[in-house]
Parts: structure tokens; C-alpha cells; sequence
């Protein structure tokens, strides 16, 4: 059988595989958030309106599998609306009152090769009132990161410790908005005063890498939360041609993970590490077997980017590249080159 049509015969097993294991919803699970109740507030909510398009209770979702081998989701809400969770009672007079919009908020699972943890992600546009208009004052945007205590905790177990961290947080947070409002000054680090189109930003990278011995390119897409801290994890899916001394290699990942080191405003460190399964085109093919026209890679970029903070615009990267890589009935081979990145964050 020619390679071309072995190839197209084992990418399409892969994705039917993954097209007919699709999650079934099949009922709800409620859970309580309990607002913490140490931290003192000064500040009222005038209003807080929920601008999802989505069940206003909703939080995220946990798997469990039925019948064995059937994936099913659960989505997990709120006894009661979130923006009726969020509203606060001033123990004194106010010194603002603060329109508060709900543009995203919900609970992911974040499953790396390295990392596993939950993050709660949301945005909350804030607005100053006034008396016949109100002042947009900015964005609190979080990325709040959670390892939960018990490794072994259920989703809902994992969800009802996160939201009141989380909440300490935020109060805190408003503590400093009511603070900058009258002020100006003293604006806190969650809070991004430009106006943001779209909840996410979309990244398509393109990397070239340079050996003695072989050359590679390599995409990836992935999308980007506006960045709150100065580290953060994220995944991204890539793909990979290389062109070595006696083979050529096509390579698909789905988790290649991110560890970004933020400088400046302008300059990051990035990590990646990623797994890849490859099928091979042997330059001399004739006493290759079927089962070595695959490949498994574990491999890493280590790189100084050019990525302005929070804006759209283009990205360039520059660094170094090594690779690990097992055919079977070949020994592991290992592979170190310079790589050289660029890319569009829209």
C-alpha cells in the first residue's frame, strides 16, 4: 500500500475515535456559594447585571462515565443567580456606588502534562455612577488559579472551596476600584482599564527550527486570556514537518503547554514542553516496516518573546529547541537545534 493512502487510512481511525466520543449532558448539580464575611466593605452595587448568554446560575461542568465507557457531563450551578450571590451590603455608608456587569465568569479544569489545576475566569465591567450617567472605570479581569487540598476532592467539592478564595479577592479588588474611583490613583493589578472586544484573544504561531542535521516548522493555535499575573499556564494544539537525514516527519499534538514569565510590559520567557505523534516518510523505505512509519516525540522550546501586554499585534520568538524521539526497533534519538518564531495575536 503507497504511504499516502497508510496515512490517510490511520488519521482517519484517530479522529473518528475522537469525532464519536462526544460528552452527553444529562442532569444538573447545584451547589451553594457562601460570600466571605471577614473583609469590611465601603462600596455599594447600584446594580449587577448578568450579560451571559447562558443559565445565569451556571458554573462549569464535571465528567463522570456511564455504563463504563460512555463520557457524560454534569454541568454545575448555583442555587441562586450569581450577580444576587455577588451583591454586598456596606456595613457603613458608601463612599461609591459601582454598576458591576457580569461578561464571563465560569470554572475550567486545566489538565497539562505538568500542571493540574482549576482557574476561575471572568470579567467584570465596572462603572462609576453618577447622577444622571455612569463612568466606566475598567475591566476586573481574573485568571484565579486553584490547587485544591484533596487531589482525590469531586468537582463540586473542588468548586465550593475555590469560590470563596476567590470572593477575598474580589472584595479586595473592589476595596481598591472604590479607592481609584475617587482618586484615580492606586488602580489594582486585576483591573484593565481599555475596553476589550472579545473575552479571549486568538494566537497562530509559526516556529522555524535550524540543525546541523535536520530542519523543522512548526504551527500552533491557541487562544489567550488577557493577562493578570505576571506567570501563567496555557495549552495550545500544534503541528510539525520535519525534514531530517533519512526520513521526513508529519506530527500532530494536542497539548503542547505553555509556561509564560512575564518581564516588561513587551518581553516574556516561554517553556514548551509538548508530546507529539508523528508518521514518518523514509528517504530508503525498503526494509522498513509498517509499524515504524510511527513516531513518538517529547520535545521543548525555551524562548525570549516579543508579546505587548494585553494588545493585539504581532508576536516574535527566539530560542532554543531539543527533541527526544522513539521509532520502535530504533534506538531513542535526541535532537538539538536554534528556533526562530512569529505570529499574530488578534
Amino acid at each position: 500500500m503507497p504511504f499516502k493512502y497508510q496515512l490517510t487510512l490511520l488519521l482517519t481511525l484517530i479522529f473518528s475515535i475522537r469525532l464519536y466520543s462526544q460528552n452527553i449532558t444529562t442532569d444538573t448539580i447545584f451547589i451553594d456559594f457562601t460570600p466571605d464575611s471577614l473583609i469590611p466593605v465601603n462600596f455599594c452595587f447600584k446594580n449587577i447585571t448578568d450579560n451571559r448568554k447562558i443559565n445565569e446560575k451556571a458554573l462549569g461542568y464535571s465528567q463522570k462515565k456511564k455504563y463504563i465507557l460512555i463520557p457524560v457531563e454534569q454541568a454545575i450551578c448555583l442555587n441562586k443567580p450569581l450577580n444576587k450571590s455577588l451583591l454586598t451590603k456596606s456595613g457603613t455608608s458608601c463612599k461609591n456606588e459601582l454598576n458591576l456587569e457580569i461578561d464571563q465568569f465560569h470554572i475550567e479544569h486545566y489538565d497539562g502534562f505538568l500542571l493540574k489545576q482549576h482557574i476561575l475566569i471572568a470579567n467584570f465591567p465596572v462603572y462609576k455612577c453618577s447622577t444622571d450617567s455612569s463612568q466606566f472605570l475598567g475591566t476586573l479581569a481574573y485568571n484565579f488559579e486553584h490547587q485544591p487540598r484533596n487531589k482525590k476532592a469531586s468537582q463540586t467539592a473542588v468548586y465550593e472551596e475555590l469560590l470563596p478564595l476567590w470572593h477575598q479577592q474580589f472584595k479586595l479588588d473592589m476595596l481598591q476600584v472604590s479607592t481609584f474611583a475617587q482618586t484615580g490613583n492606586d488602580k489594582p493589578e486585576n483591573l484593565l482599564t481599555q475596553e476589550f472586544k472579545r473575552p479571549k484573544y486568538f494566537n497562530i504561531i509559526t516556529s522555524g527550527v535550524i540543525s546541523i542535521d535536520f530542519w523543522q516548522l512548526d504551527g500552533e493555535i491557541y487562544f489567550s486570556r488577557p493577562e493578570t499575573n505576571s506567570t501563567h499556564w496555557f495549552l495550545s494544539k500544534m503541528v510539525r514537518y520535519q525534514s531530517a537525514s533519512d526520513f521526513e516527519l508529519f506530527a500532530m499534538g494536542r497539548k503542547a503547554e505553555h509556561y509564560y514569565k512575564r518581564f516588561n510590559e513587551n518581553w516574556n520567557f516561554d517553556i514548551n514542553s509538548n508530546f507529539l505523534i508523528g508518521f514518518v516518510k523514509w528517504r530508503n523505505p525498503d526494509e522498513i516496516k509498517l509499524y515504524q512509519l510511527l513516531q513518538l516525540s517529547l520535545s521543548s522550546y525555551q524562548n525570549i518573546v516579543y508579546e505587548p501586554l494585553n494588545r493585539n499585534g504581532l508576536i516574535f520568538k527566539f530560542g532554543v529547541f531539543e527533541n527526544m524521539y522513539y521509532m520502535v526497533e530504533y534506538p531513542l534519538g535526541f535532537q538539538l537545534g536554534l528556533s526562530l518564531s512569529c505570529g499574530y495575536k488578534f
